[in-house]
């Protein structure tokens, strides 16, 4: 192998090993004394694979947990920006964007929700929770002729 070739292939594991023990910190602890490991396990994570959305994330619903709702919304953007460079074939799993979907709905970035819910509905069409969720968005949105079209 090339120089630096294993670091590219350890380096998603690795990412997704400290988003794993940061959101594992994260829900064994109801007092908020880990938020500072927890945040720098997601910075690590972040540096490490800048290419995935789990760290961002991850870090968005940490701010979200502290009130920081615009830091929030920063870091959802930051999972969008990846999605968008990001081939169809290669996305998250539809359980992880719709995980994406419900952030981005309590930062109240909803038509990037939909953006979002429009993306899994090309690929599968078939999923109850896709419809609710783009119900939701649309009556969020106060556009009750969409939420009469996805009913």
């Amino acid at each position: 192998k090339k120089a630096g070739e294993g670091a590219q292939e350890v380096a998603p594991m690795l990412c997704a090993a400290q988003c794993a023990l940061a959101e594992a910190l994260l829900a064994w602890d109801d007092t908020g004394g880990v938020d500072q490991e927890a945040e720098a396990l997601l910075q690590s994570a972040m540096a490490i694979d800048t290419s995935s959305p789990d760290a961002h994330q991850a870090m968005a619903s940490l701010r979200l947990s502290q009130e920081r709702k615009e830091e929030a919304g920063a870091f959802m953007n930051s999972v969008l920006s990846i999605f968008s460079e990001t081939k169809v074939e290669c996305m998250p799993s539809i359980d992880f964007r719709f995980q994406s979907v419900k952030l981005l709905i309590e930062v109240g970035l909803l038509k990037d929700a939909l953006k979002v819910l429009r993306m899994v509905e090309k690929e599968r069409d078939d999923i109850a929770e896709l419809w609710y969720l783009k119900c939701f968005v649309h009556r969020l949105l106060g556009d009750e002729v969409a939420v009469r079209q996805a009913a």
